[in-house]
């Protein structure tokens, strides 16, 4: 018997009830739009009620309220967040480079600060349409709080942000691989194996384009004038001070951590930090094709953020570094009952004004600081190894 083919009046009634089970899925706002103009007679299937089926009654009219501002929404039913003492003390300088490296976990962190009600909070201010402008004073700190004792920039997006420095500078000298420069590297490589813990690599950049001293930056970065290398030939132990000092701002993360402070204290900043934290405290997850280009934008935004920052370190985060350099100086039985005076030897010397030992005062505290911690030390706590075996070129 021959198949009787369905009445073409059927086929249009088919297709639209197709269009009506797709709408009613949760991936219907996912589906890839069509390569074609649907026949007129599909368009609005969807939402066209049946045929022989009444059309609803329309719904009355419900009453608009007004809707909340951003700042009502996330400080309903919660009283303001305060620092613990235990809080405030993280943010005192870290005068014996005892703490360890700061943690990552940014929950347990907040919740350290202000108990369950800080984290309710930074969950407010991360999750909702929250600006700049709506931070209260006790929001502000602990934002504070959060950039300087914990790390939510990824390790590969501090390493771009390490290349954008380096993609800035002139690039490296003739003399990068001198018997000076070769010296350097040694150097840090001995003070590295003095720490346990020590974040990722160290590339040491010997540039033309600076005009003395030397800077620690994002990502592992060290720069250095040409010129000033050859300057500490003639002392070497303030050379010592000055890689270990350096090396110790790239420890403490205080390059990354102004770069979070700023994203944090600006409105161009802190619709960046907000994804950065909430990616931080939520682990990921979702779509990985969302996520990874969700990635892409926000590290694209945040290196562009930073082209525009001038990092410049606090007093406190000088002290630290000053007291890391003294215990890994020590440790690496490296000469530190001359290194203070051999540093502000090489200060006072023709050239070296207005730029380095300006912006790192070669202050009586500073010296008194440096010269406590060394005294507080006591047997190398790690075996050390000859520099020279150990040392790696540049990378």
């Amino acid at each position: 018997m021959p198949i009787t083919p369905l009445p073409v009046v059927r086929r249009p009634a088919l297709i639209a009830a197709v269009l009506l089970a797709c709408a009613a899925l949760p991936c219907a706002a996912q589906l890839p739009e069509l390569p074609f103009k649907l026949p007129s007679f599909l368009q609005g299937a969807a939402s066209a009620p049946a045929q022989n089926e009444p059309s609803p009654p329309p719904a009355a009219a419900k009453p608009q309220l007004a809707p909340k501002s951003a700042l009502e929404r996330a400080g309903t039913g919660q009283s303001a967040v305060k620092a613990s003492p235990a809080a405030l003390s993280d943010l005192k300088p870290d005068i014996d480079c005892s703490r360890p490296q700061e943690g990552f976990d940014v929950v347990a962190k907040v919740v350290e600060y202000g108990g369950e009600n800080a984290r309710r909070r930074l969950d407010r201010l991360v999750a909702t349409d929250f600006r700049y402008d709506d931070l209260t004073p006790e929001d502000r700190a602990m934002l504070k709080y959060v950039a300087y004792t914990t790390v939510w920039v990824p390790p590969a997006l501090e390493s771009k942000i390490g290349s954008v420095y380096s993609a800035l500078a002139a690039g490296p000298g003739d003399e990068s691989y001198s018997p000076s420069a070769r010296r350097s590297q040694e150097r840090i490589v001995l003070l590295k194996q003095q720490v346990a813990d020590f974040p990722g690599e160290i590339k040491l950049l010997v540039r033309k384009d600076m005009p003395s001293g030397a800077a620690a930056q994002a990502g592992g970065l060290i720069s250095i004038a040409q010129g000033f290398v050859s300057d500490l030939e003639a002392q070497p132990s303030a050379s010592d001070l000055i890689l270990a000092h350096e090396l110790s701002h790239v420890y403490k993360r205080h390059s990354l951590k102004e770069i979070q402070y700023q994203l944090v204290s600006t409105s161009a900043g802190f619709s960046i930090a907000k994804r950065l934290l909430g990616r931080s405290m939520q682990g990921g997850g979702g779509n990985m094709l969302v996520e990874a280009l969700g990635s892409v934008q926000l590290g694209f935004e945040l290196v562009s953020f930073v082209r525009g920052l001038q990092i410049r370190f606090s007093r406190d985060q000088e002290l630290e570094a000053d007291a890391c350099a003294a215990v890994w100086m020590k440790r690496a039985q490296m000469d530190t009952n001359d290194a203070w005076k051999a540093f502000e030897t090489v200060a006072a010397s023709p050239g070296q004004a207005g730029s380095y030992f300006e912006q790192h005062p070669s202050s009586a505290e500073r010296r008194a600081r440096f010269v406590a911690a060394t005294k507080r030390q006591g047997a190398p706590a790690a075996p050390n190894k000859p520099a020279a075996a150990a040392a790696q070129p540049p990378r």
